[in-house]
């Protein structure tokens, strides 16, 4: 079994080829365009919500059958037809091109697995057991998504946004170390003001409770 290693891509702007237009390539094509990525899609029967997505100009479909020329000028590829024999001709003719390439129905072939994701705002949480047990990567994106739910986004963007105050607050790095500890350590309280009264009250708590550990 392949042994993979961890990476996160900066693909905002790049090039990215999706072969097969059922529920897999929609998936493929979501995460993609959250990445900012500029996304092909080659389908003669793509579904409706990538139809939807070229109507609004988001993507861009192929109507025909895959070709190797398809592939000029792609940073990504990724195979995911329901037709194995097109999966592994799509993975061979992208790695001879020097190309990163995902097979959705055979990973250990490509070059890249893509592993399960919770997101929540800029917090990415990543899960892969290397193809073992999917199943099991499954089971824990669950638990980390109840442990980290929906508005745990907010929470990340009050400590962006303390981190860039603190440090026009001081220019001690202990103090700047207390105060980003702190909002560490008052989570709970901060996230209780976020479900409470919003992001302007968690703002303004994580402020107060940045400025006590400063004064520490």
């Amino acid at each position: 079994m392949s042994r993979y290693y961890p990476v996160m891509l900066r693909i905002e702007n790049r090039s990215c080829l999706i072969v097969g237009g059922g529920a897999v390539g929609v998936r493929k094509a979501e995460a993609l365009l959250l990445a900012g990525a500029e996304v092909t899609v080659v389908s003669i029967d793509a579904s409706h919500e990538l139809a939807d997505l070229e109507a609004t100009g988001k993507i861009r479909v192929m109507h025909e059958p895959y070709h190797a020329n398809m592939l000029d000028g792609m940073d990504l590829v990724f195979a995911a037809t329901n037709n194995t024999a097109v999966n592994a001709q799509i993975t061979q003719e992208a790695q001879a091109a020097g190309l990163l390439v995902n097979s959705a129905d055979a990973p250990d072939t490509g070059s890249f697995i893509v592993p399960a994701t919770v997101r929540r705002g800029d917090l990415c949480l990543s899960i892969s057991t290397g193809s073992a047990s999917p199943k099991l990567a499954a089971r824990i994106r669950r638990e980390l998504e109840a442990r980290f739910p929906e508005n745990y986004a907010l929470y990340i963007e009050v400590l962006a946004t303390m981190r860039n105050a603190v440090k026009q607050m001081t220019e001690s790095p202990e103090q700047r170390g207390r105060a980003l500890e702190a909002l560490l350590d008052h989570e709970a309280d901060i996230r209780i003001a976020i479900e409470a009264d919003g992001a302007e009250a968690a703002l303004e708590k994580a402020r107060s409770i940045a400025v006590r550990a400063m004064e520490q």
